[in-house]
């Protein structure tokens, strides 16, 4: 069982939960694909796709679009295509238990039937709706990858693109493939010419692996926030199964020197303030 340990203050106390001023912002992490590769439309591993229809010649399964690839270009067989008739049309996963999505994209798979505005929206009981976020995009080729980053704090069990209108010739529209991740890092900002930061504040974090070996790391109050950040996601299964610290002593001769940790081999940590 993962414990944390109390922290062991040593000298100025300051807050682990940090809040920094606004000056530049720490580069946002993500999972993996949160959605499992789908072989038919019962979905894998709990997670089940969803649609307002299929066009069924031959191709257009709701799950091709979780299929973990997009065919050859300009191909057909390996994504999703609407049956509306109208250019519109709503694809989407349910979960099996609440997730936190930040940043989703879209394969084309195709040239000129692809969503042209739609937007996200999320739900937890498949009738009432919240909108994440409104994309436009006008023209696509085969191997566009269009990203979307999503103002989302919450956590939901499903998401969903609501399509408002393609680029199609016909009255269709496709997605190739559809992925979405969840946050692996906080968005700590930080200020280090504000003396009211904790930004130059340092900490060690005293790792205790499964087999007694201990590791030690000195890192800046942000580098402490993501870590203990990653720690809850990877505790909830949702994050990175690894984390790789930077380390600062004995560098020399080299540039840097790394050190990844894998969280199955974590059994307590410990946080040293100072």
């Amino acid at each position: 069982m993962k414990r944390i340990l109390t922290l062991a203050l040593c000298g100025a106390v300051f807050l682990t939960s940090v809040a920094f001023s606004k000056s530049y912002a720490v580069d946002q992490q993500y999972s993996e694909n949160l959605i499992p590769v789908m072989t038919s439309n019962e979905g894998a591993n709990g997670v089940v796709p969803f649609s307002s229809g299929e066009n069924l010649v031959g191709y257009g399964y709701t799950y091709k679009a979780f299929d973990g690839s997009t065919g050859p270009v300009g191909g057909q067989g390996n994504h999703w295509e609407s049956n509306s008739g109208n250019g519109t049309g709503v694809i989407g996963v349910k979960f099996p238990s609440a997730m936190q999505v930040t940043k989703m994209t879209i394969t084309a798979g195709y040239d000129y039937y692809g969503c042209k505005t739609w937007n996200v929206e999320a739900s937890d009981n498949g009738v009432s709706w919240d909108v994440l976020g409104t994309f436009e995009k006008t023209s696509w080729t085969p191997t566009d990858v269009y990203t979307m980053e999503l103002n989302n704090d919450k956590k939901y069990t499903q998401y969903r693109l609501n399509i408002l209108s393609s680029t199609a010739r016909t009255p269709n529209c496709l997605v190739g493939e559809l992925q979405m991740f969840s946050p692996l890092t906080p968005p700590v900002v930080v200020d280090p010419t504000n003396p009211t930061d904790d930004s130059t504040k340092k900490a060690i974090i005293e790792i205790t692996l499964n087999n007694g070996k201990i590791k030690e790391y000195e890192v800046t109050a942000a580098e402490l926030a993501k870590y203990q950040y990653w720690f809850d996601r990877a505790s909830e299964g949702t994050g990175k199964k690894y984390y790789t610290f930077v380390k600062t002593v004995l560098v020399k001769p080299f540039v840097t020197r790394k050190e990844t940790i894998q969280f199955k081999d974590i059994e307590t940590f410990e946080v040293k303030e100072y």
